[in-house]
């Protein structure tokens, strides 16, 4: 939460989201959140996507 800079409204509301589309799901028995399976393949696209995104950019400078 410090490190993200952060409320602790800001979080709980993040948080609740995230695991309302199940991308997080939390274990009550340890007290803690977990990406879950749809979460990963959340990431493994969005990083995907990013670095397309990042070839696009470069390969458009190139020509400026």
């Amino acid at each position: 939460m410090h490190k993200v800079f952060l409320t602790s409204a800001q979080l709980k509301e993040y948080l609740m989201m995230l695991t309302e589309n199940d991308l997080l799901g939390y274990d009550s028995a340890t007290r803690k959140f977990k990406t879950t399976q749809k979460g990963h393949r959340f990431l493994e696209i969005y990083n995907n996507m990013s670095g397309v995104m990042e070839e696009i950019n470069k390969n458009s400078n190139l020509g400026t």
